[in-house]
């Protein structure tokens, strides 16, 4: 039966919907048509493909349990089959390119994923990385089934966002071979922590900078516009915290989600500013009274860019600054103090999600 929700249940929706923020979670919707699906068990698939490392990793996951992707659709317009071995051989040649294979455990074509994800496992002192890429991204619509035909241009998005979550693994792989999986774990563990914001943001502004530069790819809905449309309601929040001290945890993780979803955009904006030099096409700062918050947080991002990879330390300072940039309006103690409030990592650390 419906009902409000209780104090504890509100507190494991925000922190799913927290930690979906970090995955970057959307769906694509459409109308509901006839599907054919391939009836081939998972196992009964062409030789060749045994002999191929890359095309072993990748599976097709439905409602969790691998099964066969849908190969065929069948509508008014005639029947359309999927390519997926052009997608894939495509993917391959930027796998590759990549050189970190052997940390890939796992390529999984997914429903309900946004464009991609990148998630890493640390098990018995070793590691290993899960790519997930949408469906969609192969031009198959999730709820009906439609396939659309192969073109260069959606197999160049398929590969772009392939690559953006390939430069997000070599961060981790990068981060580890240089400073250990004991550091590595010092920011992944923890729900919620001033570094691991650092990371999170930072990580989106260097894989879309890479992205943008490799493959001339620019393709994102993120807005800055939009986030600074809301952003005072956002800062009259942060200065009521800071006036009135102790707020619940379903209020610290609405605040957090607003933050981390106005910088995502920052950062994704900045980095494709950065690579076009188009300033104001991305970020929209000419008569914007938050063009020396939205620049100030660019610098950031531009400094640490290149002393990559970076340690624990520098990305909490990565974290601090960009919430010193966004709270301009704030003295430097208040800021402090903010950053202590809503970046406890004990807060969140008995809650599990």
């Amino acid at each position: 039966m419906g009902g409000a929700l209780t104090g504890a249940e509100e507190v494991f929706v925000l922190l799913k919907l927290l930690i979906n923020i970090f995955s970057k979670k959307h769906e694509h919707n459409s109308d509901q048509t006839e599907l054919a699906l391939s009836i081939k068990e998972v196992t009964d698939t062409p030789a060749e493909i045994h002999t191929n490392p890359f095309l072993d990793k990748i599976v097709y996951l439905k409602n969790n349990k691998v099964t066969a992707l849908p190969l065929v659709y069948s509508g008014k317009d005639g029947v359309v089959h999927l390519e997926e071995n052009r997608y894939f051989e495509a993917a391959q040649t930027i796998y590759e390119e990549f050189g970190i294979g052997q940390y890939i455990s796992q390529i999984e074509i997914i429903n309900g994923v946004n464009k991609g994800e990148c998630q890493a496992k640390v098990e018995n002192e070793d590691f290993s990385i899960t790519i997930r890429l949408s469906l969609f991204q192969l031009g198959v619509v999730e709820h009906s089934g439609y396939i659309y035909p192969f073109t260069k241009d959606r197999c160049k998005q398929f590969t772009d966002t392939f690559a953006h979550e390939l430069f997000h693994a070599k961060t981790i792989v990068d981060f580890i071979e240089k400073y250990g999986l004991k550091e590595y774990r010092l920011i992944a563990d923890p729900k919620i922590s001033i570094a691991k914001f650092g990371w999170v943001i930072m990580d989106e502004y260097s894989a879309c900078r890479l992205t943008a530069e490799k493959y001339n790819s620019y393709d994102s809905h993120e807005s800055v516009e939009r986030y600074m449309n809301v952003f005072g309601s956002l800062a009259r929040e942060i200065i009521s915290v800071q006036q009135n001290g102790v707020i619940s945890i379903q209020q610290i993780g609405k605040i957090i989600n607003r933050i981390v979803a106005t910088n995502y955009a920052l950062a994704t904006r900045c980095a494709f500013a950065d690579v076009s030099g188009d300033t104001e096409e991305h970020l929209k700062v000419i008569n914007s009274i938050y063009e020396p918050f939205i620049l100030r947080t660019n610098m950031i991002f531009q400094d640490y860019f290149v002393k990559q990879p970076l340690s624990l330390d520098q990305y909490t300072e990565i974290g601090f600054k960009l919430m010193e940039s966004m709270l301009f309006f704030m003295k430097p103690s208040e800021v402090k103090n903010i950053v202590e409030l809503l970046f406890d990592e004990q807060l969140f650390s008995d809650i599990s999600v």
